[in-house]
């Protein structure tokens, strides 16, 4: 099974994390960014992490997301 990932900051290409998603099953669909402002970054410690907040009200006070979507193995994903 195959899963569609979007991926910002250090995971996107040409950065230092990117080997973590770059196997030869990983496929690039595309450049990609939120469209809407309810999103939250959460500090997971090493990681951050981007999760949509269906409580807060679409506004236009943040900026968009810019990164990078991919389409991942289950192995990878995992």
């Amino acid at each position: 099974m195959t899963h569609k990932v979007f991926v910002y900051g250090s995971l996107m290409s040409g950065m230092c994390n990117h080997h973590i998603i770059a196997d030869p099953t990983t496929r690039f669909l595309g450049r990609g960014w939120t469209i809407n402002r309810r999103w939250l970054m959460y500090n997971l410690g090493e990681y951050p992490a981007l999760v949509q907040d269906y409580d807060r009200i679409s506004t236009n006070d943040g900026a968009s997301v810019v990164g990078e979507v991919y389409e991942v193995s289950d192995k990878t994903l995992a």
